[in-house]
């Protein structure tokens, strides 16, 4: 019987930069969730001075753009496959490499305890792309924008039909209230209890927030009860709102960079400039007005009711796909020479992204959880980023290693083996 025998002699360095870069910077963004309870971080931490500047920078540089550019090289990564043949075979080695990558979801979500796990949605998320392998870039880009379009809807929606009516009936029933003295209807009473309680979890709770504390810091069992039922709320329905056709869009998007010789290197450093100016004049400053607008008090939150005719988040999408752009623009920029040697050691990372990506999970439960050091809701927010910074240094230390005897990364190497059903060689 033929076998279709993996093509391992052409590596892109730029890809491999790009995704280095992206597994390291995505652990900025779930650092909170490994390290906080749900309740608002702002009542476990001290959230001023440099715990609220080191969360406002993660926010502008970090936020939606790790999992962005993760997202636009998955789609990348597809149709390098799905182009290297027309066949059968070509498309049953892509999907077999789709069902393991769900199952090293299940064992990240389920096993490591990482119920933020991207893998499983990405596996789902790659069926969806081979009917669109053969479109132009230029379409791939107009569909992901059309997404894009789509997700500000389901964002903007909720404020428009619910949330901003129910904030003028508070308003209405107040007025009339404090200013015309007036005695308020059942239906006004209803009105100011309701928006109340829509910014209840403004109020620091000391019994909720131990009892969330409390299973974190128990045995293996007890934070699996917790992970398992915060894993099946986001691999479920909260997959789809709007998490889901996000990575879509991102990989469509990816997918037309592809084509257009831009993650291969193969454009010229002026399209890269431009690609970081532009990227950034709208991604970053627009990401600095959108923090601002973040509210933590009743007060900020009506002020934006009275001040944005729709939440400021709803643009997060467009300013998130800017900033990513402007991102690999500045990475792709390396061919200067200067900093070569750190494009190697990030590249060398980028080849075990997926070594890397679960050994995060692994380090942070280790850290966090009670079965481990039990350093759960105990450090301040920028002592997280300096965890996560050791974490950085222990993933490029392992590649660069691990790499100078074997091809592959462990967890690449078992995928790559069954995924062709054969085992691949390992060591150089």
């Amino acid at each position: 019987m033929n076998t279709l025998t993996p093509n391992t002699s052409q590596r892109y360095q730029s890809i491999d930069l790009l995704r280095g870069v992206a597994v390291l910077g995505i652990l900025v963004m779930n650092i909170p969730s490994f390290a906080y309870p749900e309740t608002f971080i702002m009542h476990v931490t001290d959230f001023t001075g440099i715990n609220y500047w080191s969360w406002a920078a993660a926010m502008v540089w970090f936020e939606g753009t790790m999992r962005g550019l993760f997202s636009m090289l998955f789609g990348a990564s597809c149709l390098l496959i799905l182009s290297k043949s027309d066949d059968l075979r070509s498309a049953d080695v892509y999907f077999r490499r789709l069902l393991w990558l769900f199952l090293f979801g299940l064992f990240d979500a389920y096993i490591l305890l990482w119920d933020g796990d991207i893998l499983y949605g990405y596996a789902i998320a790659g069926f969806f792309l081979v009917p669109f392998r053969a479109l132009k870039p230029a379409h791939l880009i107009a569909m992901g924008l059309a997404l894009s379009l789509g997700i500000m809807w389901m964002i903007a929606y909720p404020s428009i039909t619910e949330k901003r009516p129910a904030y003028n009936e508070y308003k209405a029933a107040m007025a009339d209230s404090t200013q015309k003295h007036k005695k308020l209807t059942v239906k006004q009473r209803e009105a100011i209890t309701k928006y109340e309680e829509s910014l209840s979890w403004m109020k620091k709770d000391t019994a909720v927030i131990n009892s969330q504390i409390k299973p974190m810091l128990g045995s293996y069992k007890e934070v699996f009860k917790v992970k398992w039922k915060a894993g099946e709320t986001f691999q479920s329905w909260k997959l789809y709102d709007p998490v889901f056709w996000d990575e879509i869009l991102m990989m469509f998007l990816g997918m037309a960079l592809f084509k257009l010789g831009i993650f291969t290197n193969d454009r010229p450093t002026n399209t890269y400039l431009w690609m970081t100016v532009l990227g950034y004049a709208i991604g970053v400053v627009g990401k600095l007005w959108w923090v601002s607008t973040f509210a933590f008090t009743a007060a900020e939150v009506a002020h934006n009711y009275e001040t944005y005719p729709v939440p400021a988040y709803t643009l997060h999408e467009w300013l998130r796909i800017a900033e990513t752009v402007g991102h690999i623009g500045l990475l792709l920029m390396y061919r200067s020479g200067w900093f070569n040697w750190l494009v190697g050691l990030l590249a060398k990372t980028g080849r075990m992204a997926l070594s890397n990506y679960l050994l995060q999970s692994i380090l942070c439960g280790l850290f966090f959880y009670g079965f481990g050091f039990g350093m759960f809701a105990r450090l301040q927010i920028y002592e997280t980023y300096l965890f996560v910074g050791a974490v950085w240094a222990v993933c490029i230390l392992f590649s660069v290693i691990w790499l100078r005897f074997f091809r592959f990364g462990p967890f690449e190497w078992l995928w790559r083996s069954l995924t062709y059903w054969q085992r691949q060689p390992m060591r150089k």
